[in-house]
């Protein structure tokens, strides 16, 4: 398996354009002239030949190939399965052609339990080793011998775990997805991988007519969710074609993570300066919080702003702004605009108003100041600044995932 890393906004090649069957995508951007192609996703791909294409983030520094791969999958689990307070952004904004939720119930039955075999029972009479009393009790006479009871056949029960369409279901999915199994360091036993067969889309409909059956005569609820992922996976991966588990808007996602960061950094204001702590305790600030700016003639709001986050408490207001951008060094007019509205007027009297935006760097986390406006250009006499937080992106993104982990 070789593994290509490039940037979300990177330059990539015709031929890998070709390899991992990107042409006519939206996950690739060509200009006019047909001849420079740059990535527009966050994710991986992987090609028929079982290749890797990984795209980061921006300003991410890769360093580590497949770990790199793997902290992204963890990512992309951590955004759709952990509910991080007041966060109303789409979760289903990660695409892919791999029915995931599946393959991971198919993955964590086979590393708890292995291969799926089925337990068949037989009753075998004048056997040694361990006697089923009960079945001897209910199903053979006994002789009365001097005052003891004898009895003539003995039962013996064994169980037997038999391979069936489910083994055969669970290899065939395994078997054929070990590029992905790679990506999460997850090794098949060599005796499990025997008779397992190839991809076929003939086999597949089979596979699954079959596991609906098996499905009639199976209880136990485990072995049941095992069946209905395999269903589930059979139906809906595609087995020809480029594999891909990717996001064309990998700043949705970003928001996310600046909210867990807020929500567990913030520390107060000191002399009307933001500090951040990983000692802090704990925020909920509020996302996209509506602020209807004029009403039509109905009386219906015409025109609102949704600053990404916001808190008050006392005489003060925070409004936080998240930038997945790879230039800030122009003027950031909403945020302007933010400040301005929500921090001068009749509203803003008795408040102080911090205005921050937060963006992602491969350097050090550091804070600064994005503009302070001059007073002849402010609407009133308080000084009217935008101050700007770096985030080490690589650092975030294992902080997110990390923090993920304890809330669940």
């Amino acid at each position: 398996m070789k593994m290509t890393t490039c940037h979300d906004g990177g330059n990539l090649t015709a031929d890998q354009v070709k390899e991992f069957g990107l042409a006519w995508t939206d996950l690739l951007h060509t200009d006019f002239s047909g001849s420079r192609s740059t990535s527009q996703f966050v994710g991986i791909v992987i090609s028929e030949d079982k290749n890797v294409l990984l795209s980061v983030p921006k300003f991410f520094r890769e360093r580590k190939g497949l770990k790199d791969a793997q902290l992204l999958l963890r990512v992309f689990e951590s955004y759709k399965a952990h509910d991080t307070p007041n966060f109303t952004g789409n979760l289903d904004v990660i695409k892919t052609n791999i029915p995931l939720e599946d393959f991971e119930t198919i993955l964590n039955y086979y590393l708890q339990n292995g291969l799926y075999r089925k337990p068949k029972r037989t009753i075998t009479s004048k056997g040694t080793g361990k006697i089923n009393w009960k079945r001897t009790l209910q199903s053979e006479i006994p002789i009365f011998s001097n005052g003891n009871l004898i009895f003539k056949d003995l039962c013996r029960s064994q169980t037997q775990l038999m391979n069936n369409v489910v083994t055969l279901a669970m290899q065939y999915v395994l078997m054929n997805n070990q590029d992905l199994l790679r990506l999460l360091q997850v090794e098949l036993k060599f005796s499990d991988c025997v008779g397992a067969p190839s991809t076929s889309v003939e086999l597949e409909r089979e596979l699954s007519l079959r596991l609906h059956q098996e499905l009639q005569e199976t209880y136990v609820d485990k072995d049941r969710h095992l069946i209905h992922a395999l269903v589930g996976f059979l139906n809906h991966h595609s087995a020809v074609g480029p594999k891909y588990i990717v996001t064309t808007t990998f700043d949705i996602i970003w928001e996310k993570i600046v909210l867990d960061y807020l929500n567990h950094n913030y520390a107060g204001l000191d002399k009307c300066r933001v500090v951040f702590s990983p000692h802090a305790p704990t925020y909920n600030f509020e996302y996209q919080k509506v602020f209807v700016i004029d009403f039509s003639q109905n009386g219906k709001p015409k025109w609102q702003i949704r600053p990404d986050y916001y808190m008050r408490f006392n005489d003060q207001q925070l409004i936080f702004d998240a930038k997945y951008y790879v230039n800030l060094d122009n003027l950031n007019y909403k945020q302007l605009v933010y400040g301005l509205l929500l921090g001068e007027g009749k509203r803003a009297v008795g408040l102080n108003t911090v205005n921050m935006l937060f963006a992602p760097t491969d350097g050090k986390t550091r804070s600064g100041e994005h503009i302070s406006l001059l007073p002849e250009f402010a609407p009133t006499d308080r000084q009217v600044r935008i101050d700007i937080r770096w985030l080490n992106m690589n650092e975030m993104l294992n902080q997110f995932v990390s923090v993920t982990r304890w809330q669940n």
